[in-house]
């Protein structure tokens, strides 16, 4: 009875985990409150912050933000839109504030944030170029090791 009852609050944990990534993920360019959501669902807020934390590895407002930046890279590598109507995209009404944030997060502070996206794709295309070959020699010598050590039997 024990063991149902634990393997029934966990289910109740991720379902309510489960469910809050989508809401955040849908809904991470709204003011969201942590505690006012823990409250709709019927849970404490440190019940909620403490499960969350334990099922994603990070809690709920770092999740979100990391969602925003997220966001906000995909916005600059298209550079159809400006500092200041990425910032209102996803969420921060300042885009000073935004320019903040990003730069602590990532560490590339507001004129360098396209420079960083520009770096950014050329050293993976650069990284991808370089360990393709390995990687194609790996796979051609597995597949090669696998016909010489499989036999096959015809019936």
């Amino acid at each position: 009875y024990i063991a149902l009852l634990e393997f029934t609050q966990i289910n109740y944990s991720l379902e309510e985990i489960d469910k809050a990534i989508v809401y955040f993920s849908e809904h991470y360019n709204e003011a969201i409150n942590v505690d006012a959501y823990a409250k709709q669902n019927h849970v404490s807020t440190n019940w909620f912050i403490r499960n969350f934390k334990m099922y994603t590895g990070t809690t709920p407002k770092q999740f979100i933000l990391q969602k925003r930046i997220n966001n906000a890279e995909t916005l600059l590598q298209n550079k159809q839109y400006n500092i200041k109507e990425i910032a209102q995209i996803i969420g921060y009404d300042n885009p000073l504030y935004f320019s903040r944030i990003f730069q602590r997060t990532k560490g590339i502070s507001h004129p360098n944030i396209q420079k960083h996206i520009k770096y950014k794709k050329g050293r993976a295309d650069q990284l991808y170029l370089s360990v393709l070959p390995s990687c194609l020699q790996i796979l051609s010598t597995f597949y090669i090791y696998l016909a010489s050590n499989i036999s096959f039997h015809i019936l």
